[in-house]
Parts: structure tokens; C-alpha cells; sequence
């Protein structure tokens, strides 16, 4: 499993919601990695090699969740 990747464990179906069991993230979402790279070095931006390859990764997902009829409601660092 990489960095990007999580786990799906299982799915639970009722009749009105979907319930995804995911692996923990224990490396948090982008607010805490953006406040990492931000304590680590002196200046307050990251460098755009780094986030160009993170706004790939979150393309990618949302590719992949597109792909399968899938939207998500709302694209944010905190989630």
C-alpha cells in the first residue's frame, strides 16, 4: 500500500446508505501534510513539483470515483 492508497476492508449496504470500512489514514489529509511541509522548512509554500504531484493524485481519485458513477459532494484539504 502506498502513501496514496487506503484500503477498502468492506461495504455494508442498508436501505438508504452505503457504508465503506476503510483502513486508517494515519498520515492525515492534505491540511496536516500542508502544515508538516510548512513547520519543515523556512519558506510558506510548497514546492510545485510536490504539488503538482498531489493535485495529480487527487485528480485521480476523483477519476476513478467519476469512473464508477460516484461524485464527491465536496473536494477540500480536510477531506
Amino acid at each position: 500500500m502506498s502513501f496514496s492508497q487506503v484500503k477498502l476492508l468492506d461495504v455494508f449496504v442498508s436501505s438508504k446508505r452505503v457504508f465503506l470500512v476503510m483502513e486508517f489514514a494515519s498520515y492525515g489529509n492534505l491540511d496536516e501534510l500542508y502544515a508538516r511541509v510548512i513547520a519543515d522548512t523556512t519558506c510558506l509554500y510548497m514546492e510545485e513539483d510536490e504539488a503538482r504531484y498531489y493535485f495529480r493524485e487527487i485528480l485521480s481519485g476523483l477519476e476513478h470515483l467519476h469512473s464508477h458513477r460516484i461524485a464527491h459532494r465536496f473536494v477540500g484539504f480536510s477531506n
